[in-house]
């Protein structure tokens, strides 16, 4: 009896899961974790989700996020580096997200909606889900660059908080400090410990990206 149509779908998923390893690729994870789905005809639980990339600016200390992946390998370009994805997020329906900072007073923080605003005095950016935090922020000479992504339910069984650091040592940027965002809580309690000041979560996340032992 030859081999049945199962058999042969499991070898070739186990080659291309293979192959992938074998390339060395910085993020084979989620690639091998999406095949895995693939072949065993299993639901993906990132169906319908997006990736959050986290990226380090060695020459300022500032940290970047960001759901645009063409913003991602650009700025890697002038040398900022890509440390992967953080977490996953639903994107933001655009017929509901606020684009100017009077609609922005419009809206609920109920709604979800991860605000991105940007100090062109120190280069931080700063995210948050509490639409009177981008107003105060505007106020004292914030940028608003817009609502990014969606956060999840807070009161949801498996929402994942994602917290936010600041660094007020922070010198390389005229020392004006910097932010930091992470659903580790192992990363968040070490940064604390190391003069961090830890803000709580301050959205949460859909589900973190899968890791291959």
């Amino acid at each position: 009896v030859g081999p049945t149509v199962g058999d042969l779908v499991g070898r070739h998923c186990q080659l291309l899961i293979t192959s992938v390893m074998e390339e060395g690729m910085k993020e084979p994870a989620k690639i091998v974790y999406d095949l895995v789905f693939i072949c065993s005809g299993r639901p993906d639980p990132y169906a319908g989700l997006i990736p959050i990339y986290r990226l380090y600016n060695p020459y300022d200390g500032q940290h970047l996020l960001t759901a645009d992946k063409d913003e991602y390998d650009e700025l890697s370009k002038i040398g900022w580096e890509q440390e992967g994805v953080t977490s996953y997020q639903k994107e933001i329906e655009l017929s509901t997200a606020a684009t100017t900072l009077d609609t922005v007073g419009e809206t609920q923080e109920s709604e979800g909606h991860v605000y991105r605003l940007y100090n062109p005095f120190n280069g931080d950016h700063l995210y948050t889900a509490v639409p009177s935090e981008v107003s105060e922020l505007a106020r004292l000479g914030w940028e608003f660059e817009g609502a990014k992504f969606q956060s999840a339910d807070p009161s949801a069984e498996d929402a994942i908080p994602v917290y936010r650091l600041f660094n007020k040592y922070m010198t390389k940027n005229a020392g004006l400090g910097a932010h930091l965002y992470t659903p580790d809580e192992n990363e968040y309690a070490e940064l604390g410990k190391l003069g961090w000041n830890q803000e709580e979560a301050c959205w949460y996340a859909e589900a973190l990206p899968p890791s291959v032992d």
